[in-house]
């Protein structure tokens, strides 16, 4: 029995009456028990009732994950406005996604790349005005080069989504050793 059934059980037996032939019929620990168990049940009552209200009935709730789709289809906008490098960020076929995906899984990606997809609208905009053009939008005129877009695209999504980068960084920084420099000072041997 935990610390608290056990407080309840000196209170308890604190309340009895002096003088008083009155004897109880439940046992100090006993009694504890049942009211620490009426306080947790309670407590879990009051937090699936705060869920509710806050999360709606069920988790895959109508509403919300039409909210969600809303939000993810307006992101999805935004990909003509991306910088073309950051194409990877967004989802290819946007309709098969939203009828499979879940409100977890929705929450999650915008969680995941909405502050990024932002950020990247906001670069291409600075760099546009500053009259840069890239190399995507002069392939993509001709539809043979798409495959080859894709392929780039899905490599970059999976080394985004790589999340052992800093690992795979340290143990190529130990392969590249800093050459000596001794073979390349040759003015010294020619004095």
């Amino acid at each position: 029995m935990g610390k608290l059934a056990q407080g309840w059980t000196t209170a308890y037996e604190s309340t009895k009456l002096k003088g008083s032939k009155k004897s109880r019929d439940t046992d100090p620990i006993v009694w504890g028990s049942r009211l620490t168990e009426v306080f947790l049940r309670h407590t879990a009552m009051l937090w699936e009732q705060r869920n509710k209200e806050l999360h709606g009935e069920t988790n895959c709730s109508v509403v919300r994950k039409e909210r969600l789709a809303s939000e993810v289809r307006e992101l999805q906008s935004l990909r003509e406005k991306a910088r073309p490098q950051d194409a990877f960020m967004f989802i290819n076929d946007i309709e098969q996604y939203l009828s499979s995906a879940s409100v977890y899984t929705m929450t999650l990606y915008l969680s995941m790349t909405k502050k990024a997809i932002l950020n990247s609208v906001k670069k291409w905009k600075k760099m546009r005005e500053a009259g840069m053009v890239t190399i995507i939008n002069w392939l993509r005129v001709k539809k043979e080069n798409n495959a080859f877009i894709d392929l780039a695209e899905k490599r970059a999504r999976k080394i985004w989504m790589d999340g052992r980068k800093k690992e795979r960084r340290r143990s190529n920084k130990d392969k590249r050793k800093q050459r000596s420099i001794v073979g390349y000072l040759s003015l010294f041997d020619a004095l």
